[in-house]
């Protein structure tokens, strides 16, 4: 007689032992493309890479990922002997009709334009920067989509980088004959900001004003001093984490003239990074996961993570250098 049950489990051991399709995340698959293109263009003696700068103070401290609680008066981060203090911008709420709300820069967008804005200092070499006539305009040049939940979010952001005020500070202590040492430097972004909008709150399309931006002389000289080559293509792929952005323009600083591994303890590392973190064991897991995906990308990032340490090895700069152009015989 026909066993119809005996089958079905036969079936159902069957399926369970099928390979199944393999999810690969949308952030992973785009850096595994862009990898493949590098090296495609490598083999083809060409080069995608688009070419960008940093300011070296934001490989060493960050701004926060998410706005910090209602009436917090000071963003702190520290880095070894590097300390950065952010007081807000002091901001009229038109929502609700409150004055002088104090907020901070944070998340995704002010990262772009930071980038933006050290990347265009070094290559003009002026401290008047042009945002543009339109928000899209604007957004093109950050590498975001034009339009979107965005689009209101840029005059925003940018006025919370005016306002705010930045203390860098330096804090090292001596042994023996040689005294403790602290200096710093009061270092606003902006000296001014000129932003044409319109009643909906967005930079003005019309074409007729052109919003601009002029950097202090502290920050353009910081920038000028000792810009960080960033790939802009990678952190455009990097667009949804602040955190893999901060990472991966740490990481391409910290390989410039590494000569030997360097042992970091994650409780370094998560005053560093890890403000949204209660465990250490949380922020390391995190902070792995973002650097092997940062590394589909940066091929030449060499590393190793143990329990206790991150092990940064001699490494390759994410920016390779530019290939000469070719004789024509």
């Amino acid at each position: 007689m026909f066993d119809e049950s005996a089958t079905d489990a036969v079936s159902d051991a069957t399926a369970e032992l099928e390979p199944k399709p393999l999810s690969i995340p949308r952030n992973r698959v785009g850096a595994l493309n862009y990898a493949g293109a590098m090296e495609h263009a490598e083999r083809a003696g060409s080069d995608i890479q688009d070419r960008g700068f940093s300011a070296k103070i934001w490989a060493q401290v960050s701004i926060p990922y998410l706005e910090p609680p209602a009436g917090t008066q000071l963003w702190e981060r520290r880095n070894g002997d590097v300390v950065l203090r952010m007081q807000p911008a002091l901001i009229d709420d038109p929502t609700t009709g409150e004055l002088n709300v104090p907020k901070f820069p944070y998340g995704i967008i002010p990262r772009h334009a930071l980038t933006w804005m050290a990347t265009e200092a070094v290559l003009t070499r002026s401290r008047e920067l042009e945002i543009g006539s339109s928000v899209n305009e604007f957004m093109r040049k950050l590498g975001m989509t034009p339009s979107g939940p965005n689009a209101k979010k840029i005059p925003d952001q940018l006025n919370r980088i005016w306002g705010s005020h930045v203390t860098v500070s330096e804090v090292s202590r001596g042994g023996g004959r040689t005294p403790n040492h602290t200096g710093g430097d009061r270092m606003p972004i902006l000296d001014n900001i000129r932003l044409w909008t319109n009643d909906d709150g967005d930079i003005d399309d019309s074409g007729h004003w052109r919003s601009s931006v002029k950097l202090s002389e502290a920050f353009y000289d910081s920038i000028i001093k000792a810009p960080v080559a960033v790939d802009l293509n990678i952190l455009k792929l990097l667009k949804n984490s602040p955190m893999q952005i901060d990472i991966y323009i740490w990481a391409t600083h910290k390989a410039y003239g590494l000569e030997k591994p360097m042992m970091i303890k994650w409780e370094t590392l998560a005053m560093q990074f890890g403000s949204n973190f209660s465990r250490i064991r949380a922020f390391r897991e995190k902070f792995i996961k973002h650097l092997d995906l940062i590394s589909v990308m940066y091929t030449g990032l060499n590393y190793e993570a143990t329990s206790t340490h991150l092990i940064m090895k001699p490494s390759k700069t994410s920016i390779k250098p530019k290939r000469p152009p070719r004789q024509i015989a």
